[in-house]
């Protein structure tokens, strides 16, 4: 490791050595992000979100999307080249146990056509015949079986049921509650643990660039503004816009409850008579009830983490001719998340977010549970923004007795630590290279014996769960190398990042080299030593964490011997 060498190029840890982070509900190994390799704006938010959030290299997936294919698809099209691909990704590289989240980065199919789905049974005409393609991703066990009920007001049962006069009669917001994808959940909203043939998978959208959407820079500085904003409780206030539009009425009934469960958690709730909020610097929070605003033209300040929407006809249509504001303008007034129907969903509230989306972030959910946790009905709606983005998170700090860049051998107990007294441990998961090997007790070890592990590289993470209804989460992350038989890669990095200066790496004993990005393979070279080049149009520009695997016979068996991380700064193409 040269620590001499320029910051963009350095071949080091740095993203692992930060301070432990922690999320609620939700954490980086619980994340799948799904890019789009033959778009350079994916592989660039893609590469952002990675390297921002921590991501495991296990969690990308790449799939090679036709070009004609990045806005709107049909429902077969959408599970045969994208839904059933990132399961069986999940499956194979043995994640099932952990994903919970599935995420999109841009140059995906926000709308899909599921009216082959329908085919001519009767359907009520509010079930417009167009889903978001997180939404048909939440509910993927009807979308694979072509089960239309997808289609429900009622098809999350996450989400607590709205009685059928809600608008006239007061209700309670139920307690927050943790996700897994192996809970299931019952029609009443009761939690079904180990019925996964009843859950669900959240997701969203980071970022839509193609027709009404943002550029990548302003989905990067969503990104880097909803890492920001994790644990700063911000001192705000959430808005809730009250006018005579139908928009604003179909919810009005849940404003005063939601603002009552937010002073719970120290959070100000506001009812403002208008269309947005005028001249206000502490925007935690909005929801608007109109088809179009101009946000600049109103003065307020969006406070880093928050979730502003709209309940309108075509904010989520992103094609060109979409009408009506769209919910990218959110995006690029500083919100972390934002959501809106891609086809007309007659202001009907299953199919948005209740006044108490905001009470459930408050309480230290993330942005995603914090959006599925309020709407009934989601098939239709398209979420965009980053969902462990979790302001009101619970602290917490892990320690581990290892120390970060130990040089580990044989068989070792590792004893994880929460060291903040006011978050109470129910366990701690411990993870090797990003996959789920342990669940232990506090006060217990975890053995690991590492002769069972090859040499090299490997990443250890520690997770503390808390014995809250939200499972909040604390983590530690550790880069070590395993050393049981002196057998390590040579790496030499680059002395440019431009790609005219190779990566050279050499290992004895090596029958090929292997260079990967997130496990995806980006070069190869058969024997013991290599060149390779890097450039932007094979891994995207950008933040760009590589390795290189050198694989080699043993007695038993091939294994394959991985280098530290090569982190790179890659300009655009």
């Amino acid at each position: 490791m040269k620590a001499t060498l320029p910051s963009p190029l350095r071949l080091l840890l740095p993203l692992l050595l930060l301070a432990p982070q922690a999320h609620a509900g939700l954490g980086p190994q619980n994340v799948m992000v799904v890019v789009n390799s033959a778009s350079p704006a994916s592989l660039a938010v893609a590469n952002e979100y990675v390297a921002a959030r921590h991501i495991p290299p296990a969690n990308v997936v790449y799939i090679d999307l036709p070009k004609d294919l990045v806005e709107f698809i049909r429902d077969d099209d959408f599970r045969k080249l994208i839904l059933k691909p990132v399961l069986e990704q999940i499956r194979v590289r043995n994640l099932a146990a952990q994903i919970d989240c599935v995420t999109y980065s841009a140059d995906f199919p926000h709308a899909v056509n599921v009216q082959y789905d329908i085919n001519d049974r009767p359907v009520p005409k509010v079930l417009t015949p167009r889903a978001s393609i997180n939404g048909l991703t939440y509910l993927y066990r009807q979308t694979l079986q072509k089960d239309i009920n997808y289609l429900s007001l009622a098809s999350n049962h996450y989400a607590p049921p709205l009685p059928h006069n809600a608008t006239t009669q007061p209700i309670k917001m139920i307690p927050p509650r943790g996700f897994h994808r192996t809970t299931g959940w019952a029609p009443d909203g009761a939690p079904m643990p180990n019925h996964p043939e009843q859950g669900y998978l959240l997701s969203t959208v980071l970022g839509v660039t193609a027709g009404r959407g943002n550029t990548v820079e302003e989905i990067k500085q969503m990104i880097h503004r909803s890492v920001a904003a994790d644990g700063t409780a911000p001192k705000g206030t959430i808005y809730y816009m009250l006018n005579q539009d139908v928009r604003s009425k179909t919810r009005k009934w849940g404003f005063n409850p939601a603002i009552e469960e937010l002073k719970k958690y120290g959070v100000k709730g506001e009812i403002v008579d208008g269309v947005l909020p005028r001249n206000k610097k502490d925007v935690a929070g909005v929801m608007v009830g109109v088809s179009d605003f101009d946000w600049p033209k109103y003065g307020s300040t969006i406070l880093p983490g928050a979730i502003c929407e709209h309940l309108t006809s075509a904010g989520g249509v992103m094609f060109t001719n979409g009408g009506q504001t769209c919910i990218s303008e959110f995006i690029r007034a500083g919100a972390s998340g934002t959501s809106g129907a891609v086809l007309e969903p007659f202001a009907i509230q299953e199919k948005f977010p209740t006044p108490f989306i905001h009470a459930y972030y408050a309480a230290g959910c993330s942005l995603a549970e914090a959006f599925y946790q309020s709407v009934s009905g989601p098939y239709q709606l398209l979420i965009i923004g980053d969902p462990l983005c979790c302001p009101w998170r619970k602290p917490c700090e892990i320690t581990l007795n290892i120390k970060p860049n130990a040089t580990l051998k044989g068989p070792l107990a590792l004893e994880p630590v929460c060291k903040t007294p006011d978050f109470h441990v129910a366990h701690f998961e411990l993870f090797v290279d990003g996959v789920l090997r342990s669940t232990i007790e506090p006060g217990k070890e975890w053995g690991l014996n590492t002769t069972h592990l090859a040499d090299g590289y490997h990443e250890l993470r520690a997770v503390a769960i808390s014995s809250d209804a939200i499972e909040s989460q604390g983590q530690l992350i550790l880069p070590v190398t395993v050393d049981n038989h002196g057998q390590h890669i040579t790496i030499t990095p680059p002395k440019t990042a431009d790609g005219t200066s190779p990566i050279q790496a050499s290992m004895k004993g090596a029958k090929r080299l292997i260079l990967l990005q997130n496990g995806r393979e980006i070069a190869t070279t058969d024997g013991d030593s290599a060149s390779f080049r890097v450039t932007p149009d094979k891994v995207g520009p950008g933040p760009v964490t590589l390795n290189v695997v050198a694989l080699i016979d043993t007695p038993d068996g091939e294994q394959r011997i991985a280098s530290d991380p090569i982190q790179l700064t890659l300009p655009p193409k």
